[in-house]
């Protein structure tokens, strides 16, 4: 049966790491259930009150995690309930009852190799910037600092320039300063799954720059007021929160779950999906 779709970003919008609860300086919901660890340390966790929310929304919903994590880190979240579709590498891999789909695998390999500049000649250029942090590997997708020291706007802005030129682009979310190829997209990804699906309606949730694509595909978006993201919009359709951290979270689950209920709160008619995806460009 043909259902409508609500596909959200993970860290920061709907699951908190203590990091980022403090940097948040939010007042969290009273209980939250951890559902990440590693080494047998909690690392995450998401708020019971959005808990109960999201579960209510998938009578309604298809829920589709989409997350910039790699697999390996995608695993170790355990969420209360099962999910058909994942969304992984930032779009680099979708996860069909958990296995990857090597069909769109093959095709973003192509595109990353016709598209994008390689890495190495990128790292050469990022050299003269002498970024002091942690350099990472995404399972060879893409490449992320985990930053020692802030970087300032106009270091960002140079930075940003350069890996445009080469076919890249990059998001900056708490100490981590990701470099990503074009053709890797949450929303060429997200498409996939509509068009596999038939699903007539998106909703979707994410905070930062890397959620911007496939938040653009859908018909009902919402960015946590936290976000690297909320910072950049300027007079868009994105319903943005009040609320910050996890706060923030229950506030847009309670606008869907008062949407799907009420389904004459659904306005606008759906626009081609092909003619709405588009390249990242500067907000």
């Amino acid at each position: 049966m043909m259902r409508d779709i609500f596909a959200s970003d993970l860290d920061r919008t709907l699951i908190y790491s203590e990091t980022a609860i403090t940097q948040l300086e939010t007042t969290p919901s009273k209980t939250a259930t951890v559902i990440e660890y590693k080494n047998n340390k909690p690392l995450s966790v998401m708020s019971d009150h959005a808990i109960k929310l999201l579960q209510q929304i998938r009578n309604y919903l298809l829920f589709v995690p989409i997350t910039t994590r790699t697999l390996q880190q995608f695993e170790r979240i355990q969420l209360p309930f099962n999910h058909r579709y994942a969304v992984v590498a930032n779009g680099a891999q979708i996860l069909y009852n958990g296995k990857p789909l090597l069909e769109w695998e093959e095709r973003i390999k192509r595109e990353v190799r016709d598209k994008s500049g390689k890495k190495d000649e990128l790292l050469s250029h990022l050299f003269h910037f002498k970024i002091q942090g942690r350099l990472r590997e995404a399972d060879g997708w893409f490449f992320y600092y985990v930053l020692m020291e802030t970087l300032s706007d106009c270091q960002l802005a140079k930075i940003r320039l350069t890996a445009e030129g080469l076919g890249w682009r990059i998001s900056l979310q708490g100490r981590k300063l990701y470099f990503m190829p074009n053709p890797i997209s949450k929303g060429r990804a997200l498409q996939y799954i509509v068009e596999k699906e038939g699903a007539q309606y998106l909703f979707g949730a994410g905070d930062s720059l890397l959620d911007y694509d496939f938040l653009q595909i859908c018909d009902q978006s919402f960015v946590p007021a936290h976000g690297e993201l909320a910072q950049h919009l300027k007079n868009s359709s994105h319903w943005l929160t009040k609320e910050k951290g996890m706060l923030a979270t229950e506030e847009f689950l309670t606008k869907i779950l008062q949407t799907v209920t009420n389904p004459e709160d659904q306005t606008g008619e759906r626009s081609d999906l092909r003619q709405k995806i588009q390249s990242i460009q500067p907000l």
